[in-house]
């Protein structure tokens, strides 16, 4: 997926320990996702998606969204092989909102 601040040195995370390390590191986060569209095209799938994390970060919650497309590829037997996702970062840092007082699940979705 290249560099980001999900993965600073643009490496991936193409084994479990990595995988496990990333969520980790991430688990904090609460994901919304709204799938736009789909393309489909045999073993491979491009969906354009709109993503909202929700999280505290410094005893405030913050949410962010995110627009994008992700693909994915799959073996014969249905297993991921690839996914990769291409967005742009600074977009999706200038949709930073406080969330104060109380809030619901509504709060990310507007």
């Amino acid at each position: 997926m290249g560099v980001s601040t999900l993965d600073p040195g643009g490496t991936g995370f193409s084994t479990p320990e990595a995988r496990e390390g990333w969520w980790d590191e991430n688990c904090f986060w609460e994901f919304y996702y709204a799938m736009v569209a789909s393309f489909a095209a045999g073993n491979q799938v491009a969906n354009y998606e709109t993503l909202v994390m929700a999280g505290d970060i410094e005893g405030t919650r913050r949410t962010f969204k995110c627009e994008g497309i992700w693909t994915y590829s799959v073996d014969e037997q249905g297993k991921l092989l690839t996914m990769y996702g291409y967005w742009d970062q600074e977009d999706m840092i200038a949709t930073e909102t406080l969330i104060t007082g109380e809030y619901d699940h509504q709060h990310y979705v507007e």
